[in-house]
């Protein structure tokens, strides 16, 4: 593999993406998952506002409901960015679909699923408090989340500075 200096590819295409596409590919699905809601994370870091530093759980919420959420729906369902910051604090912190949020009853537990023919199964008949979501669609529509949100982020003039200023922070891999 050849490294590239830039860090939008280095951190991105080549850290973030590639590695969640590998341990996808290797059947990896609990590394995989965790990957996925770090890299959420990670963009809602390039995305916050310039006076802040460090990413909050609005930050997430907002960065996920804006630009992943939509692509996680079926039929009369979707997947909320408050959904998926309780799933992120579930698999992060106890690798498992349980959360504050779900013990609350602020959002629904998301299992996963590999494979089938439905990216989303929800039956509130069965389960009001539970949706089924295929692994490959969250892993598809994240990467379509990054790139629509780059792609809006260098259109913008004010977020551009910001957000080159931030990816230069990323984590790169850099031959010795």
């Amino acid at each position: 593999m050849q490294f590239s200096r830039d860090p939008l590819i280095n951190a991105i295409y080549q850290g973030i993406k590639r590695g969640i596409q590998i341990t996808l590919d290797n059947q990896c699905y609990g590394p995989c998952l965790v990957l996925i809601y770090c890299g959420i994370d990670t963009m809602a870091y390039l995305d916050m506002p310039i006076d802040q530093d460090e990413v909050r759980p609005k930050d997430f919420i907002q960065w996920a409901g804006r630009y992943l959420s939509p692509k996680l729906s079926s039929g009369a369902t979707q997947i909320t960015g408050e959904e998926l910051y309780s799933a992120r604090c579930a698999v992060v912190h106890t690798y498992t679909v349980e959360s504050r949020g779900t013990k609350s009853g602020s959002a629904r537990k998301i299992g996963y699923m590999i494979g089938g023919k439905r990216s989303l199964v929800y039956d509130p008949q069965q389960a009001k408090d539970f949706v089924l979501l295929q692994l490959e669609i969250l892993c598809e529509s994240f990467f379509k989340a990054i790139d629509s949100f780059l792609m809006e982020s260098y259109a913008d003039k004010k977020k551009q500075p910001i957000l080159d200023a931030r990816l230069k922070k990323l984590l790169n891999a850099i031959p010795y």
